[in-house]
């Protein structure tokens, strides 16, 4: 029948992948037609790992350097409203145990133009501490913080904009500082564990605590 759409729901299809379909004319008494195509579609792929504040990629120890492409980053429930506005894009977070400065540089944009913006507090409840948006299209942007206070930061890298949604992309991150940051690793020349051989109780000693 002319003008008449008939959606035709498809489920299970993987990210990233190219699909064919062909079309076919059913003209109830007059028959089918031939088939046309194929058409084709491309599915999106999945967002970064840390595309959202609940599952930021977690910096352990300075200096911290990574390559990103954060192109299929998603705004997920909006912009965020603090530091000016900026798109949601990726996320990246560390504690600071020993105050001290903290400098994050972007470099090797590409066809995109980047903020930079550092908060405290919790996701979805920031307190703003800095941004920087001065490169413009890919341009690097570096923002230096000086003597931050212990606690936890996110690092928000996305599209500038806290108004117009548009992708972020690749990018190349780098974290320096003279900041303490609460790391994985020990010192295991502090570390003790006695008496070897044990018995019934083994006792386990650390300079600071054991978590």
């Amino acid at each position: 029948t002319p003008s008449v759409t008939t959606p035709l729901p498809v489920s299970s299809l993987a990210p990233a992948t190219t699909y064919e379909f062909y079309v076919q004319a059913d003209c109830a008494a007059n028959g089918t037609s031939l088939w046309t195509g194929p058409f084709t579609f491309t599915t999106n792929p999945l967002p970064p790992a840390n595309d959202a504040c609940s599952n930021a990629t977690v910096i352990n120890n300075l200096p911290y350097n990574i390559a990103q492409d954060a192109t299929t980053a998603t705004n997920n429930t909006g912009f965020i409203a603090e530091c000016s506005g900026i798109n949601d894009g990726v996320w990246y977070t560390f504690t600071v145990v020993t105050p001290g400065d903290v400098t994050i540089a972007l470099t090797s944009v590409v066809g995109w133009d980047p903020k930079v913006a550092v908060f405290s507090g919790a996701c979805g409840a920031f307190t703003c501490v800095n941004s920087v948006d001065n490169g413009g299209t890919g341009g690097s942007e570096t923002l230096s913080l000086t003597a931050l206070a212990a606690g936890q930061y996110w690092v928000n890298i996305a599209y500038y904009s806290g108004s117009f949604d548009s992708s972020e992309g690749p990018f190349v991150l780098d974290v320096s500082g003279t900041a303490t940051l609460n790391v994985n690793s020990f010192d295991a020349s502090s570390f003790k564990a006695y008496p070897n051989p044990v018995t019934n109780v083994l006792n386990l000693s650390y300079s600071s605590e054991i978590s």
